[in-house]
């Protein structure tokens, strides 16, 4: 049986996401009422998809060159 350090250790991630999600949400609708706030949430969409993008690659080709299984060829605890 687990001990509650090990239940927070596993939620914390999930909850600093949700906690952070509606930040970009809150920022487009800010700019939008500013003087060029048109040019200024189509910026900050842009540059946002594009800082997500690059992350989710570098991301993909850092794992990619890593070998997932064991040696008895099961998957690698650091997999799951």
């Amino acid at each position: 049986m687990g001990t509650v350090g090990d239940a927070i250790g596993q939620m914390l991630p999930s909850a600093v996401g949700i906690a952070i999600s509606p930040l970009p949400l809150i920022a487009v609708i800010l700019m939008l009422a500013t003087p060029n706030g048109r040019t200024n949430g189509v910026a900050f969409a842009a540059g946002w998809t594009a800082a997500l993008g690059l992350a989710t690659a570098v991301l993909v080709l850092l794992g990619s060159g890593t070998d997932a299984s064991t040696s008895s060829g099961g998957p690698a605890t650091w997999t799951s």
